[in-house]
């Protein structure tokens, strides 16, 4: 399994998962404003998102009902087949080595992750490609600085396949490709193990 090989730091949980989620995205171009229609209309608070107290009951079932309003969280969108119940989940240190075989998940149809990388998937080949300047991407280049600057952010959330072993990112792209840019000697992520995971659509 891959987890034999990987510096496990703790164990996780799906609601521990759920919040570094939408830690992540509330200042996101993309999916930021979902965030905050829940946040100006009174259903959470903006703190329930940045600093997420897991022991919470019902901080933990509203930041679920967020995520399943603009994210289709648990069976549908980007969670599609994802056997979520069934995967270990822990905190983990991924190695520069292991970092390199992160691979975008399989967009559908294929898309901007898929075409930086030249179809590999594989984030590090994209840090290379954008390191010789063959590919331009200002919110890698962003998150990076972001990086460099000491700014935290929310754990990259990936998923891992026992029988193969192979790693797909759920959610931190550009996270992870800056981590790759900037050759982290380590990099703490959220990972999910599941003993199958070919179901999942993004796989």
């Amino acid at each position: 399994s891959f987890f034999c090989g990987m510096k496990s730091i703790r164990r996780s949980s799906l609601d521990e998962m759920i919040a570094e989620f939408l830690k992540a995205e509330i200042d996101s171009n993309d999916f930021g404003s979902a965030i905050w229609g829940f946040i100006n209309s009174g259903y959470i608070k903006e703190d329930e998102i940045r600093t997420p107290n897991l022991k919470d009951s019902d901080q933990n079932s509203k930041r679920k009902n967020v995520l399943r309003a603009y994210r289709g969280y648990p069976n549908s969108l980007i969670f599609e087949g994802l056997p979520l119940r069934d995967m270990a989940w822990r905190i983990a240190k991924l190695t520069k080595t292991e970092l390199a075989e992160v691979k975008s998940i399989r967009e559908q149809p294929s898309g901007n992750w898929t075409n930086w990388s030249r179809g590999s998937r594989k984030l590090s080949d994209i840090a290379r490609r954008i390191s010789i300047n063959e590919v331009h991407i200002p919110k890698v280049l962003l998150v990076a600085q972001n990086l460099t600057a000491g700014i935290s952010s929310a754990l990259p959330i990936l998923v891992t396949e026992k029988s193969s072993g192979h790693i797909v990112a759920l959610e931190g792209h550009s996270r992870l490709t800056a981590h790759s840019l900037l050759a982290s000697s380590e990099v703490v992520v959220l990972i999910g193990e599941a003993d199958d995971l070919s179901s999942w659509l993004w796989y």
